[in-house]
């Protein structure tokens, strides 16, 4: 397991490890009808690949290693509503989280010496957002749920190639759409305060991305990033 991930796993045991004692202690249900609203802690995980595609008669540049990779924190905010159908509970929720996520993947041109020319390509994920639909079983004041929606990212990729002792810079920023899945658990402290631990799969599918032109005399080749995330993440929050 990376040690990135620890504080978080840890966290989750811990949340679960509280929760199961108490539940065995009370097992009237909480009254999970109603607005809430939390602060949430992260581990961002980025995955999928870049590519890149020929432009012109130019020898093209191809990715040394292609695969994207890279964790790094996020905090936000959550706010949804749930409404209870028996031990059924059903809702919807929205998050925004603010972090810097940064994976790094080296190009060169097969024909040409990295000594003579190389680039940097790095993709970074600033805030990524959720609108997701939530279902879950209440047992007492323990609640497992699974969610699905819709997931938002906004990124920036940025290239520096190197042919000494010129250096050319470039770079391309879109706001991605995708789909997310995910499963949780949460836990009433109080009839008010509740705890989270959940995990979120997040595809944005392949995109086209085409850097700014800083090359006197040529263009950028095209990358095509496909892009997905693991997001690790723990909450508490206020209920109404």
């Amino acid at each position: 397991m990376s040690r990135r991930f620890y504080p978080l796993v840890m966290a989750g045991i811990a949340l679960s490890s509280v929760a199961r004692p108490a539940a065995a202690a009370d097992l009237s249900p909480l009254n999970w009808n109603g607005i809430y609203v939390g602060v949430s802690a992260a581990a961002l995980a980025q995955a999928g690949d870049l590519t890149l595609s020929p432009v012109g008669d130019t020898p093209p540049d191809i990715a040394l290693n292609p695969n994207l990779g890279g964790t790094s924190f996020f905090g936000g905010l959550y706010a949804g509503y749930n409404h209870a159908f028996g031990p059924v509970i059903a809702g919807v929720e929205a998050d925004f989280s603010l972090g810097n996520s940064s994976s790094g993947v080296l190009s060169d041109k097969s024909s040409v010496p990295m000594s003579i020319w190389y680039a940097a390509n790095t993709l970074q994920i600033s805030n990524d957002s959720h609108i997701r639909l939530r279902a879950g079983y209440s047992l007492g004041s323990l609640l497992l749920y699974g969610s699905a929606g819709l997931a938002i990212a906004s990124t920036k990729l940025s290239v520096v190639g190197y042919c000494p002792p010129d250096q050319y810079t470039g770079e391309a920023s879109r706001v991605l759409v995708g789909g997310t899945v995910g499963a949780g658990v949460e836990y009433g402290f109080t009839p008010n305060v509740i705890g989270r631990a959940e995990y979120l799969f997040d595809d944005y599918g392949r995109v086209h991305l085409s850097p700014s032109v800083d090359q006197p005399g040529g263009d950028w080749q095209d990358r095509y990033v496909k892009l997905m995330t693991n997001t690790f993440r723990v909450g508490v929050s206020y209920k109404f």
